[in-house]
């Protein structure tokens, strides 16, 4: 596949916004159905656009965009047919999506699905927002954002972030799945019982967040006995975290509070 790159240039001097829209949101006419377009700048979306029916876009978009890529508040229920590369921004906040297939793969900067109240799963994520560089100095992080929207998991979503996750007012019972961080997380308004002892696993752990033979939930409570915390204090306990431990910890956990209603 060859690639065509396009600059789309909009003369300032006129004033019509259907001669600019036109200019900016047209498929140029050198690129094929196989070529990949490359648009230059960023590519912002409104509903004035008409750029969406039925919950997807109803024209092609381009595969790259080197800039910010913005399609918030159009009504989407679907990521597919955005663009795959996205050199900054990726903003995509207030629609009906309720997973991120079919979305970017490398955002640059900041990735954003913020208020998509319907957005129970983070399938389809990147693997990892590495940040921007230029050369070898990191000039932005990249963060990732999916905070006020309906989570029940973190599973499926990034595995790596160079800088902070905010997952803040969902309905996650617990922080299982979440990514190495680079910087912080926020995840307070969760319905989660180890929230604030989770999160700061999550962030101290970073790298070896995952390098356990036991997993997430095990090497979870040999670091919670690493910090010599007093596990009596604890009221209840997350059911995957139970459902996880091998006889030695079962044995040890016995006699705390909240424990035996699990008749172990």
């Amino acid at each position: 596949m060859k690639l065509k790159r396009h600059i789309n240039f909009i003369n300032e001097s006129d004033t019509s916004s259907d001669y600019a829209y036109w200019l900016r949101y047209k498929v140029p006419d050198h690129i094929g159905e196989g070529d990949e377009w490359v648009f230059e700048g960023d590519y912002v979306i409104g509903k004035e656009d008409e750029m969406v029916d039925n919950g997807e876009f109803n024209q092609r978009i381009p595969d790259k965009v080197t800039g910010t890529f913005d399609c918030s508040r159009i009504g989407l229920t679907t990521l597919k047919g955005c663009p795959k590369i996205i050199g900054k921004n990726f903003f995509c906040t207030q629609n009906e999506i309720t997973n991120l297939i079919g979305g970017p793969k490398e955002v640059g900067n900041e990735y954003n699905v913020n208020s998509n109240k319907k957005l129970t799963s983070l399938e389809g994520a990147p693997e990892e927002l590495k940040g921007d560089y230029h050369k070898t100095k990191l000039i932005s992080r990249g963060d990732f954002s999916a905070a006020e929207c309906a989570l029940i998991t973190l599973k499926g979503g990034p595995k790596k972030i160079s800088g902070s996750i905010a997952v803040d007012t969902n309905k996650l019972t617990s922080l299982e799945g979440a990514p190495i961080i680079g910087e912080s997380m926020i995840s307070s308004d969760n319905p989660v019982d180890f929230e604030k002892i989770e999160a700061t696993f999550v962030e101290e752990n970073k790298e070896d967040l995952y390098n356990t033979k036991h997993g997430y939930w095990q090497g979870l409570f040999n670091w919670m006995l690493s910090k010599n915390m007093n596990l009596s204090e604890i009221k209840t306990w997350p059911q995957d975290f139970l459902n996880s431990l091998d006889g030695k910890y079962i044995k040890m956990l016995s006699s705390y509070k909240g424990i035996k209603k699990y008749d172990l």
